[in-house]
């Protein structure tokens, strides 16, 4: 029997309860907590523990047990999006220079976890190093989102005079498909929990030194007690730098939302990123926080967040091919067709993906940096 949380959706779970305990805790026989649990669902098996779906009773029955540490609810999540290089010097990082060498992100893996990456895109033909999907599926991006990620991490230049200038901030850098959003551009956080302790299991074996989260739900409770904030900690714990998009709530009828930041961006050991707005120009001098990017502090911890801002707003990356965004969204189409097609998006997910890739430059110049060191080297 594992622990569980909440009545109306698939919660997350972790240790073993005693039926004897949660009878002797409600002054009930054993027979009756046995009959109340006896029908739970077990929905998927985790390392970390498991989901299920309970009613009111089950639940009632583990929330009583003072051997359960805690219970998190299942939540559904959702994605947040060649002058961005220039404006955060990533041009002159390539070019090296002044006893600087020249860099690429090479030698350095990024899990991308999102909604799977079209590895047929001219931009990342030969850059997957592995594909799990967590959705069930085949790793194929039929959304449109993690593909466009993915490019702007370490998408290659494009292949015709058009495009030539879209270019990832580490193209020398590998990726790991780590899919866990469906066609829909929706998912579930125990699907982000599996994903990144298998980034974390795997870290060797692709050398994976960043793991890119350009998705966020709603913050209901501590980082504390959050599984997803849980997951990431174990991961920066492992050596990982976890890179995490703010979210996209940052204004409400024209007004400012305080406290918007989306989990796990929310987990002080996250490098959450909000999103400027370029306006189209390599200066700094007319970069404009995005009034969509999603404010602190923190919901229930108070933790101040962002750590930083990137670009995010108006950035051409790769588009998936007959994917929800370049079906629904042609108007958001750049130049270029199939393979060699691009799309214009904003968000903190494309603000994450700069620094992810920037973060894949830093640890090529220097391998033996901590997590914590790179969060001082970005802020």
């Amino acid at each position: 029997m594992t622990e569980t949380a909440s009545t109306g959706f698939e919660p997350r779970v972790g240790r073993s309860v005693s039926l004897d305990h949660a009878a002797q805790l409600l002054g009930v026989s054993r027979r009756t907590i046995y009959n109340r649990i006896r029908d739970l669902v077990v929905k998927r098996r985790m390392k970390s523990g498991a989901v299920l779906h309970v009613n009111a009773g089950q639940l009632d029955a583990l929330q009583r047990d003072s051997d359960v540490d805690h219970l998190s609810g299942e939540r559904r999540l959702w994605p947040t999006m060649a002058i961005t290089n220039v404006a955060i010097g990533a041009d002159q990082t390539w070019a090296g220079g002044n006893g600087v060498p020249r860099l690429s992100g090479a030698g350095v893996a990024v899990a991308v976890i999102d909604s799977g990456i079209d590895p047929k895109h001219n931009a990342l033909k030969n850059r997957v190093l592995a594909t799990v999907d967590f959705t069930g599926g085949d790793g194929g991006d039929r959304y449109g989102h993690g593909t466009h990620v993915a490019g702007i991490i370490a998408g290659q230049a494009g292949r015709t005079a058009d495009t030539r200038n879209f270019q990832g901030v580490a193209g020398g850098a590998y990726l790991v498909n780590l899919r866990v959003l469906g066609d829909d551009g929706g998912g579930v956080s125990s699907s982000v929990v599996e994903a990144i302790d298998w980034a974390i299991e795997h870290r060797r074996q692709y050398r994976i030194g960043v793991i890119n989260l350009s998705l966020g739900g709603p913050v209901l409770q501590s980082y504390h007690d959050d599984p997803m904030c849980e997951a990431v900690e174990r991961a920066v714990r492992a050596g990982i730098v976890v890179v995490a998009a703010a979210g996209n709530f940052g204004t409400l009828d024209g007004k400012t939302v305080l406290a918007s930041i989306t989990a796990p961006g929310n987990d002080p050991y996250a490098i959450t990123v909000g999103v400027i707005d370029t306006h189209g120009t390599p200066q700094r001098s007319d970069d404009t926080v995005a009034s969509y990017s999603s404010h602190g502090p923190t919901a229930y911890d108070f933790v101040i967040k962002p750590d930083l801002v990137a670009p995010g707003s108006h950035i051409t990356s790769a588009e998936a091919a007959g994917s929800y965004f370049s079906t629904t969204h042609p108007e958001r189409h750049v130049t270029g067709n199939g393979p060699n097609a691009y799309i214009q998006l904003s968000s903190t997910s494309m603000a994450a993906g700069v620094v992810s890739g920037t973060v894949a430059l830093l640890l090529q110049e220097n391998g033996r940096l901590a997590p914590a060191d790179v969060r001082r080297s970005c802020s």
